[in-house]
């Protein structure tokens, strides 16, 4: 496991050092989609949860399609996306516990939600409803990560990130209005993408 960790950090690396503003190109999507690959496959080898596999094989599906140029490449990633965000609720469902209080953690779901209204969904033009239905999902993700039990922290902080990044991409799709803000969002959400989804995995392997 530690070496396929290990190969996944070091496309991250590459990606996030030398290609997240090149323009879409095969190696560009190669290695985009092999350092979330890598997660999944350390998952199989360690005996990760299956759930948070087909999560982790599901986004690294998400990251080949979004890394290709076309709007059906681009709604076929979300999709794959949003599964993958669904397996990752069935991972979490069964250890939901007390704290925060499950009313609590929904509530701040549902907040995260209802923001996207005021500050995303206008912006997106025809792709307003598929926004719309991630945005619902992703945020229910994070109020079921915030219901975790306690040796479940590091899923929590994940899960966190996992967000904070889908966040970070739609303002640089929808919102971002210069290339030097584009590329600001880009850069940040990257690092936080890739090691959300490995705290998810350590978390679910060390609880």
């Amino acid at each position: 496991m530690t070496a396929l960790v290990a190969i996944g950090a070091a496309l991250a690396l590459i990606f996030g050092a030398c290609l997240t503003e090149a323009p879409p190109s095969a190696l560009k999507s190669l290695i985009k989609t092999g350092a979330t690959r890598a997660l999944a496959l350390a998952g199989v080898v360690a005996g990760a949860p299956a759930p948070v596999i087909a999560g982790l094989a599901l986004d690294a599906l998400g990251d080949l399609l979004l890394s290709r140029p076309s709007q059906r490449a681009f709604l076929g990633g979300m999709a794959a996306s949003r599964w993958g965000i669904w397996a990752y609720l069935a991972a979490f469902r069964p250890l939901i516990g007390d704290e925060p209080p499950p009313a609590l953690a929904l509530g701040a779901g549902l907040v995260l939600f209802a923001s996207g209204r005021v500050w995303l969904w206008r912006h997106c033009g025809a792709l307003a409803l598929p926004v719309i239905g991630y945005s619902a999902i992703i945020s229910l993700m994070l109020a079921f990560a915030m219901m975790l039990g306690p040796g479940y922290r590091l899923v929590r902080i994940g899960a966190l990130m996992f967000t904070l990044s889908d966040l970070l991409l739609a303002l640089r799709l929808f919102r971002a209005t210069t290339p030097q803000v584009r590329h600001i969002l880009s850069m940040s959400l990257w690092p936080l993408y890739w090691a959300g989804q490995l705290l998810i995995l350590r978390g679910f392997l060390l609880a």
